[in-house]
């Protein structure tokens, strides 16, 4: 018999909501269908080509808005293939870093959203952590996605459905409304 500790029971139990979130959110999506995000080509830490490696279609066209996102005051490459974004801007964002003991560029993870905000939290290495805002429908309802930078790439640590009303207030399921 196979047997979770209660902090694991917790973990797959925030997993296996989180798998619901999405599927019940893309479920409903108007407009174009959301497909589930695509696999990486790449393995998060891996030397990759920014031009070919990551979450990509078969025939990218790529969108660059680099950041600087461990305060060395160097910008990491940050790309999307606008071949896989939604009509209502979400994107898949991959996230590199110049590895200059290596001599290339390490694939950091892809962060999925339309909207993405550095917070002052930071991961490892001193990077920070980043929130991301996943358009659901036309109805003002996103899914916000925090991701933290550890074990050498950015991993989704949170995720909650929200509701953003005309005063700008976000109202998430954990807030009780």
């Amino acid at each position: 018999m196979w047997f979770r500790s209660r902090a694991e029971t917790v973990q797959w139990g925030r997993w296996c909501a989180l798998a619901l979130v999405l599927l019940v959110g893309f479920g409903c999506h108007r407009g174009r269908a959301v497909k589930p995000m695509p696999v990486s080509t790449a393995a998060v830490g891996q030397c990759a080509d920014p031009a070919s490696a990551g979450v990509l279609s078969k025939s990218p066209r790529l969108h660059r808005a680099d950041r600087d996102l461990d305060g060395d005051r160097r910008p990491e490459l940050v790309v999307a293939d606008r071949e896989l974004c939604t009509d209502g801007g979400n994107c898949y964002w991959n996230i590199y870093s110049e590895d200059r003991t290596a001599h290339c560029r390490r694939y950091l993870g892809t962060v999925a959203g339309s909207v993405i905000d550095r917070l002052v939290r930071r991961g490892e290495d001193g990077f920070h952590d980043l929130r991301a805002w996943w358009q659901l429908s036309a109805d003002s309802r996103v899914l916000l996605q925090e991701y933290r930078y550890r074990h050498g790439g950015y991993r989704i640590v949170e995720a909650m459905v929200c509701r953003q009303e005309g005063d700008d207030q976000l109202y998430c399921a954990e807030d009780g409304k």
